[in-house]
Formats: structure tokens, C-alpha cells, sequence
């Protein structure tokens, strides 16, 4: 059900904030043995609500987190530094977040978002249970969206 959504705001956000084509990639078409990239970046946003608590996490290669800074922040690749990367990161997060939040129940209250970088990193989130995944592909490189909620 919010595979869709994901799906559409996703598109929506790699064109308009980032200038990029975003191709989705199908579940069967991604190895299963793949949790994300070793060296990665997962931007995270959580929700909570009266009715409805969780979390978007956007994962991604740390080369490919440095690519989507410079396309927003429309910076060389020389002038990101890890810190203005992250930051970029976490702002689309946030921007998936925002535009999720309409189709959550309640509707929620959004978080900060958060960044953990590092290789062979693993974010989970205490609790919760997956309620989508979303595989893309963008310029050659493949990144996942996950939608989790909190268990009952």
C-alpha cells in the first residue's frame, strides 16, 4: 500500500531536489542475501503518533550519499565534507518523511532525522516490524527505502 507512495516520492524528490532519474528495481530483482551496501549511509527519520509509531530509513552506498549531497546542495564533490553530507542525507530523510506522513495514521509527529555511517553497519530499530521496502536504482547504483512500524 505505501510501496507507491514511496515509489512516487521518491521519483518526485530525485528529479526536483536532485536533478536525478530514479528508476525503481523490482524485490525479486535484488539479491536476497543483500541487507544494503558494506560501506554505507542510512538516513533515518522516525515517527511517532498516537495511532501509528515508526520509521523511513533511506540506505545507500557512502559514495553514493556523497553524489546525492553534491546534487543537492549543488557542490563539487571536493567541497562535502562528511558532516555537510550527513546533513544532506538526513534532509532527505526527512523530505521522504514529510511526504509520507499524510498516509500514516494520526497522522504522526516527524523526529530530526539521524545518520549512521560505517562499514558493515546494521540500523535497526528496536521493535518494530517491516511494513515495506522499496529498492531504486540511480546512475548505475542501488539503494533501498524501508518503512518499519512498531510492533504491537
Amino acid at each position: 500500500m505505501l510501496d507507491q507512495e514511496i515509489r512516487e516520492y521518491t521519483d518526485q524528490i530525485w528529479r526536483q531536489a536532485l536533478r536525478l532519474e530514479v528508476t525503481p528495481v523490482a524485490s525479486d530483482a535484488v539479491d536476497p542475501g543483500a541487507s544494503g551496501p558494506k560501506e554505507s549511509v542510512t538516513a533515518f527519520i522516525h515517527f511517532t503518533g498516537e495511532e501509528w509509531s515508526g520509521a523511513c530509513l533511506l540506505q545507500v552506498a557512502q559514495a553514493t550519499a556523497l553524489k546525492l549531497a553534491c546534487a543537492l546542495l549543488e557542490f563539487e564533490e571536493e567541497d562535502v565534507d562528511l558532516e555537510t553530507r550527513d546533513d544532506a542525507m538526513g534532509e532527505l530523510a526527512n523530505m521522504l518523511g514529510g511526504n509520507l506522513k499524510p498516509f500514516l495514521p494520526g497522522p504522526p509527529t516527524l523526529s530530526l532525522p539521524s545518520v549512521s555511517v560505517g562499514e558493515d553497519v546494521s540500523v535497526t530499530i528496536p521493535k518494530t516490524e517491516l511494513l515495506c521496502e522499496c529498492w531504486f536504482e540511480c546512475e548505475g547504483e542501488s539503494f533501498c527505502i524501508r518503512l518499519v512500524e512498531k510492533a504491537p
